[in-house]
């Protein structure tokens, strides 16, 4: 009986070589190795790092948007809600859950109502599934201003 071993040895390299790019193609970050595709991810992007509300009376309120966008290709999960701290901001459009489609955008709205003559800061924090850094937060700031009294009356 002869039996050959080049056959053999060829067949064997060949899976070798084919398991080896395998393992790389994975480790490289492929999820798909076979077809050479990452699978679908959702991936946030927010309009904007902060808001400035500069100065409001005491008692008054003012309000900004900012957009939240999933700019992957997959659908995104995720909840805005303000960090602990930040009473003074509410969030009056857009809080709790939210589900994005590949390509869709949610505006958020913020109001901040100073209750004090004080500066303030606060924190609305976006975590999400998404394929990017979660929690993204966006830093929230403002200023309490008192209202002038009435002038000065000249002395007689």
């Amino acid at each position: 009986m002869h039996v050959s071993y080049k056959a053999f040895l060829r067949s064997t390299a060949v899976f070798g070589l084919c398991a080896l790019l395998l393992v790389v193609m994975t480790a490289c970050g492929d999820d798909d190795p076979v077809n050479g595709m990452d699978d679908p991810e959702g991936e946030l992007a927010v309009s904007v790092t902060s808001i400035d509300f500069g100065e409001v009376d005491e008692g008054e309120s003012a309000s900004e948007d900012f957009t939240i966008e999933n700019t992957g290709d997959a659908d995104l999960e995720g909840s805005v809600a303000l960090a602990a701290g930040s009473d003074n901001f509410e969030i009056t459009s857009g809080e709790g859950s939210f589900n994005l489609s590949a390509g869709a955008s949610q505006t958020i709205t913020v109001t901040y109502t100073p209750s004090s003559v004080d500066p303030h800061d606060g924190t609305v924090s976006i975590s999400h599934d998404g394929s990017n850094q979660s929690p993204v937060d966006v830093a929230l700031e403002g200023e309490g201003i008192g209202i002038p009294g009435p002038p000065d009356r000249p002395q007689d």
